[in-house]
């Protein structure tokens, strides 16, 4: 067989009902999820029957993600299925840490947590929002975002699929001038702006609970 890799993904991925499936027919995966809701009670009814609207709100979307992937590799380990090499997606990257026992036990869970009320902090003092933009070229969504101003390329996915994230008014103002040059704009289900500067004040609360 190939080589595998176990790929975690980041916030915007989340849905309502995620994991129920597993919780139900895997025993590794259900212990691992009942492990978890001892240190953040409500995370199952979250994960399980929250509104899309709960998850996407980062103080409930990071935690759940984390939790449900981190779940699911368990139990693909469980089943003889190891990866070569983990990676993540933003907040999969920290998850793909845990599962590759870079924390020790829960901690990484527990570091999410705290990151997750970190970044609903600095959304709330300073709202912002994502949007995926399809169909242009990098050098033309770097130019619509330098005329916009207040917003940024954050996430280069692949050629002709850009993310950018910034203040909600002038993702407004992006989007439009997007479509006018050809673009196709899609919000994420997101509830910051990540990846940009209004997320300072998180990285600096960030950093001293790593220290």
């Amino acid at each position: 067989m190939d080589k595998l890799a176990f790929v975690f993904s980041g916030q915007g991925a989340q849905y309502p009902g995620m994991g129920s499936a597993l919780y139900e027919h895997s025993s590794v995966f259900r212990a691992a999820m009942d492990r978890l809701e001892k240190l953040k009670p409500g995370l199952k009814k979250l994960c399980f029957g929250g509104s899309q609207e709960e998850l996407s709100q980062t103080i409930n979307s990071q935690p759940s993600l984390f939790a449900v992937a981190l779940a699911a590799a368990e139990a693909l380990r469980s089943a003889g299925i190891f990866p070569s090499a983990l990676a993540g997606f933003s907040l999969g990257e920290v998850t793909a840490l845990a599962h590759g026992r870079s924390f020790q036990g829960d901690d990484g869970f527990k570091f999410v947590c705290q990151r997750a009320e970190y970044m609903s902090a600095a959304s709330q003092a300073k709202p912002g929002s994502m949007v995926v933009v399809l169909k242009l070229d990098a050098e033309t969504v770097e130019a619509i975002c330098r005329e916009t101003g207040g917003v940024y390329p954050v996430n280069y996915n692949c050629p002709g699929q850009i993310s950018v994230a910034g203040e909600v008014d002038q993702l407004k103002v992006f989007s439009e001038l997007a479509t006018a040059k050809g673009g196709r704009v899609l919000p994420l289900k997101v509830s910051g702006a990540f990846h940009t500067p209004l997320m300072d004040p998180a990285s600096e609360g960030i950093s001293e609970t790593l220290s």
